[in-house]
């Protein structure tokens, strides 16, 4: 279960620039932010709970149904894909390498936000009862919006350290949005410019070669992952060519275990990382 607080230290990244760019290649996390992010705040990160209140005689629910919205408009349950994003979130923070975009959740999560907070502000209250429900509404919302803000931030982090790398690997450049994709590009060619200006150009020329991407960092899929199984698998492998056992797996057991042995049932969801 995740804590509190934010327990990976991740850069300011939306606030970096790296020297020697220049205003076009200077891409931040509001490009990113474009494609539906919410502003970055950090209250706790709870899980999301359903508060029923009521104001002025109109029932109002964060979690369920909009009771003031339009009737004509078809209405989507915000829930399962706030617990899609959660686990979304949870998976990144721990995965060595970028996982798949989950667009789909993150646009109904942010629109669901949205629509909240400025139906919850719009509403006058007299008494302390519905001022303390208010708040109450506010901090669900900026719980949500912490969520949001670092599944981003996560895969930010990400994707500069391995910017290199996902500009020579076709299927890394699949699991981002087109967002990420285009900030990708730009910033690892920033920071193959920056190196050239800076070194390379007064390092012998047998010595400046890579081929192949062999000095680029790439993610460390052999490290070590918590993972917990959701459905009955029966007895699979686990280690590796050296050293390698089978053991039978249920459904909720939780094993540590190397990512590129649970990378597969990732995808497939039926395993999840904690």
């Amino acid at each position: 279960m995740a804590s509190d607080e934010d327990y990976t230290d991740l850069p300011d990244a939306d606030s970096q620039q790296l020297a020697g760019s220049d205003d076009e290649g200077a891409a931040t996390l509001d490009d990113l932010e474009q494609e539906g992010a919410a502003s970055a705040e950090f209250p706790t990160t709870q899980s999301l709970e359903a508060i029923d209140g009521t104001q002025g005689g109109q029932s109002f629910d964060l979690d369920g149904e909009d009771l003031d919205g339009d009737e004509g408009e078809e209405y989507v349950d915000p829930k399962p894909f706030i617990q899609k994003l959660r686990q979304a979130w949870m998976n990144e923070k721990t995965a060595p390498e970028l996982l798949q975009y989950e667009a789909e959740a993150f646009s109904i999560v942010h629109s669901e936000v949205n629509e909240q907070d400025e139906a919850t502000r719009q509403k006058r209250f007299e008494n302390e009862t519905d001022k303390f429900i208010f708040n109450l509404y506010q901090m669900e919302i900026e719980r949500l919006r912490f969520l949001l803000a670092s599944y981003l931030r996560t895969r930010l982090w990400k994707i500069e350290k391995y910017a290199l790398h996902i500009r020579l690997d076709a299927e890394a450049q699949l699991r981002l949005s087109d967002k990420e994709r285009e900030y990708a590009l730009r910033y690892a060619n920033l920071v193959e410019d920056h190196q050239q200006r800076s070194f390379l150009t007064n390092i012998p020329d047998g010595f400046t070669q890579d081929a192949g991407g062999v000095r680029v960092t790439k993610p460390k899929l052999r490290s070590y992952v918590f993972c917990q199984f959701d459905e009955h698998l029966g007895r699979i492998e686990i280690g590796d060519a050296e050293e390698s056992v089978k053991v039978d797996v249920n459904a909720g057991d939780i094993y540590i275990i190397r990512y590129e042995t649970v990378r597969t049932l990732l995808e497939r969801g039926t395993a999840h990382l904690i």
